[in-house]
C-alpha cells in the first residue's frame, strides 16, 4: 500500500525541524509529480453512490474503514442513495456549489456532467501513480471525451443472449450462432396455447424508455456498428437497421412475449425467470436475479451472435464506475483512496460480496458454486472487446428514448424501419444540432 502521504508529511516535519521554523506548518504540500496539492492536515472525503442501497455495503465499509487506517489524515464518508437519486442530487449540488468529492458513476452519465462542468479528468493523476497500470482494466471505461478520461471501473457488466436450456433441449436446438438462427430458434419456440414464447423485449415508453439500450445497442455492437460515424450520431446505418428488423421479425412471427411496449425491465427479466421465454438480451447483472427467482431454472448464457455468425461480436459494456468533481480541493487524495478501491486484491474483495464481476483481467471470484453460469460470463468478458458509446454522447438519454420510440412503432405497426429510423435521425439532429 502507499506510503506517499505518510512520507510527505514526515519529510515536511524534519524539514522543519532543521530550519527552526517557528510557527503553524503549511496545511498542504506539492504532491510528486503533481501540481495537486497534498494535504498534511486531516481531510474529508464525500463519496456519493447507491452501491451501499444494493449489495455489498458491509464490504465497502470494511474497505473504507481499512483505507482511513492505512491513511489517518483522510477520511472518507458515504453517502448513500437509491440509485435513481444519485444522477439528480449530483446535478443539484453542482448547482449549489456543494458537489460531493468523490463520484459513483453510470457511464451513460459521463457525458452530461462533462458538459456540466462536475467531472475532473484523471489523466494526470492516473500517470503520476506509479503503481496503476491502465492495460490491467477492462477499457471501454476509459473512453475519451475531448482527449480527456473521466472514470475508472470498479465492476463490469455486460450484454448476452440469456437463454432457456430446458426449452432448448426439449426442441431439439442449441444455442444460436447467427441471428437467422435467433429468429429461427424463437419460432419454433414459441406456442401460444402453451404460454410459451421464443423472446421477451421491453420497448416500453414509460419510466426510463429504456429498451433501445438493452437491445438495440447491444444487437448494434454485435456487428461492430456504431452510432458515431464520420464525426455525426446517426440510427441510419446498416447495423442500427438490422437491430430493429430483427425486432420487426420476431413481432410478425408472434415470437415475442406479449406486452412488448408496456412491460418494464424488471417485467422482461421476471418473464425469463418463470421458465417459458426461449431468450432474452440482458446483463449479467441478471444472473443472481434469475436464479433466486427460479433456482429450477437451467439457462446459459452466450454473446450475442453476429448478424451472419462470422466474424467477432464486440459486448455492450454497462458498469459501476467511479470518478473525481472538478470542485474537489483535494483530488490527489480522492485518487489515493479510488485507487486503493481499484487495486486488484479490492476490486475482487468488494465485488464478490456485491455479486460483481470485477473490471480488471485475470480477476476471478469466489461465488461460482452458487452461480455457475458466471465462469462463462468471465469468460467472455475476458475475451471479447466492449463498447459504450453512450458516456461520450451528448444528451444521451433523450436521444436512447427516441430510439425505443421507434422500436415501439415498429412493434405496434405504426411505422417501417426505414420511417421509424428516419424520424429518429431528424430529432437526433436537432437535438444534437448536427
Amino acid at each position: 500500500m502507499k506510503k506517499a502521504l505518510s512520507l510527505i508529511l514526515a519529510l515536511g516535519m524534519s524539514v522543519l525541524l532543521l530550519t527552526g521554523c517557528a510557527g503553524a506548518p503549511s496545511s498542504s504540500v506539492a504532491a510528486p509529480d503533481s501540481e495537486e496539492p497534498v494535504a498534511t492536515e486531516p481531510v474529508t472525503l464525500e463519496f456519493i453512490q447507491w452501491w451501499s442501497s444494493e449489495a455489498g455495503s458491509e464490504e465497502l465499509d470494511r474497505l473504507v474503514a481499512e483505507f482511513e487506517s492505512q491513511n489517518p489524515n483522510i477520511d472518507i464518508e458515504l453517502v448513500t442513495l437509491p440509485f435513481g437519486d444519485v444522477r439528480t442530487q449530483i446535478i443539484a449540488s453542482q448547482a449549489s456549489k456543494t458537489t460531493p468529492d468523490i463520484l459513483a458513476m453510470n457511464p451513460p452519465w459521463t457525458r452530461e456532467f462533462y458538459d456540466l462542468q462536475i467531472l475532473a479528468p484523471l489523466d494526470e493523476l492516473m500517470a503520476a501513480d506509479p503503481d496503476f497500470n491502465k492495460e490491467d482494466y477492462f477499457q471501454a471505461s476509459f473512453t475519451q471525451i475531448e482527449g480527456g478520461t473521466y472514470l475508472m471501473p470498479v465492476n463490469t457488466q455486460a450484454f448476452y443472449l440469456f437463454y432457456n436450456k430446458t426449452m432448448f433441449e426439449q426442441a431439439g436446438l442449441t444455442p444460436p450462432t447467427s441471428w437467422e438462427e435467433i429468429v429461427s430458434c424463437a419460432r419454433q419456440l414459441t406456442d401460444p396455447d402453451k404460454n410459451q414464447y421464443g423472446f421477451t423485449v421491453t420497448m416500453a415508453e414509460q419510466e426510463a424508455s429504456n429498451g433501445s439500450i438493452l437491445f438495440f445497442y447491444p444487437l448494434l455492437y454485435a456487428q461492430n456498428g456504431r452510432t458515431l460515424v464520420d464525426g455525426q450520431y446517426t440510427v441510419q446505418t446498416e447495423e442500427m437497421y438490422n437491430a430493429l428488423d430483427l425486432l420487426r421479425q420476431l413481432n410478425e412471427d408472434g415470437s415475442l412475449l406479449p406486452g412488448t411496449t408496456t412491460k418494464s425491465e424488471v417485467q422482461m427479466v421476471e418473464e425469463f425467470s418463470v421458465g417459458n421465454v426461449g431468450m432474452m438480451i440482458s446483463n449479467d447483472s441478471h444472473i443472481k436475479t434469475v436464479t433466486d427467482r427460479n433456482p429450477e431454472l437451467d439457462f446459459g448464457i452466450v454473446p450475442i451472435p453476429t448478424m451472419d455468425g462470422t466474424g467477432t461480436p464486440e459486448l455492450r459494456h454497462h458498469g459501476w464506475d467511479i470518478a473525481i468533481s472538478e470542485s474537489c480541493e483535494h483530488k490527489q487524495e480522492a485518487w489515493e483512496f479510488i485507487s486503493f478501491l481499484c487495486e486488484k486484491e479490492n476490486m475482487q474483495s468488494y465485488c464478490n460480496a456485491a455479486l460483481k464481476l470485477p473490471a480488471a483481467y485475470g480477476v476471478t471470484v469466489d461465488y461460482l458454486d452458487e452461480y455457475p453460469v458466471v465462469q462463462d460470463v468471465m469468460d467472455i468478458v475476458n475475451t471479447y472487446d466492449m463498447v459504450e458509446e453512450l458516456m461520450v454522447m451528448p444528451k444521451a438519454s433523450a436521444c436512447w428514448v427516441d430510439l425505443t420510440k421507434a422500436g415501439s412503432a415498429v412493434v405496434q405497426g405504426a411505422q417501417t424501419v426505414d420511417d421509424a429510423l428516419a424520424q429518429t435521425q431528424e430529432l437526433w439532429n436537432e437535438k444534437l444540432g448536427q
